[in-house]
Order: structure tokens, then C-alpha cells, then sequence
């Protein structure tokens, strides 16, 4: 098998991009996993519904707001991109392709990483899956 390369431990001098650190170890591995059905962990008593996910107070709080042209200074909109970018902040990239077309989608998942770097975003990590 080869030799995984520890990012862990890397120096800094030399950063490992993590679409070739998850390459390098999808290629070391090439079983197959089969998982089985999922499971709900929330009892249907206590759950809230299917209309409600939290998302829609933060929509209501948005909506019940007003911007007047010409008020906004320029701190509100540069705490606003912050905002963004906090959530924005960490993510993991995940890419399908059918055989033969492996090299397409490693190219395809290295621009969509340094698109999100370009948006403020951190790739943790990235995975891609084969499509049967």
C-alpha cells in the first residue's frame, strides 16, 4: 500500500492542498461500503414538524426588516459580509463521477476548492465517490 502523506504534522513550509491529500488516500483504499437504511433519532412525538426547521424565524426576522436606499453606511454592509463569511467560514467539498471520467473530476474538485477559498471559505477536507 502506499504511503499516505501525515498532514497533521506537515510543515508549514510545504502545505498539502486537501483535494490531493484526500486523493492520495483514496488511492490507497479501494473497498467498497455498503451502509444500510437510515435511522431516525428524534421520536415523531417531539418533533417540531415538517414545515419547521429553524430557518424560517431567521427568514421572518429578515423579511420584518426594512433597508432605506441611501441610509446604509459602509460599517453595516462590511458587518454583513463578516457575517457571511463566518458562516461560509469552514467546508468540505464532495464530488460524483461516473468510470472512466476520475481525472475530470479531480480538476472539477480542485477549481471548486479554490472557488471557495476565492469566497472566504476553508476546505477541510474533500471526497469523491464513483458513480456504479
Amino acid at each position: 500500500m502506499d504511503e499516505i502523506p501525515d498532514t497533521q504534522n506537515a510543515p508549514a513550509e510545504h502545505p498539502v492542498d486537501p483535494v490531493d491529500r484526500v486523493l492520495e488516500r483514496a488511492r490507497g483504499r479501494s473497498d467498497v461500503w455498503v451502509f444500510g437504511s437510515a435511522q431516525a433519532l428524534q421520536d415523531a412525538a417531539t418533533a417540531g414538524g415538517a414545515d419547521s426547521d429553524g430557518d424560517q424565524w431567521d427568514r421572518e426576522e429578515r423579511a420584518a426588516l426594512r433597508r432605506i436606499p441611501g441610509l446604509s453606511t459602509e460599517l453595516e454592509d462590511v458587518t454583513e459580509v463578516e457575517y457571511r463569511q463566518l458562516r461560509l467560514e469552514n467546508v468540505v467539498l464532495v464530488g460524483v463521477h461516473p468510470q472512466g471520467e476520475q481525472e475530470n473530476a479531480e480538476n472539477s474538485l480542485r477549481e471548486l476548492a479554490a472557488l471557495a477559498e476565492t469566497a472566504g471559505a476553508v476546505v477541510l477536507d474533500g471526497l469523491l465517490q464513483r458513480r456504479p
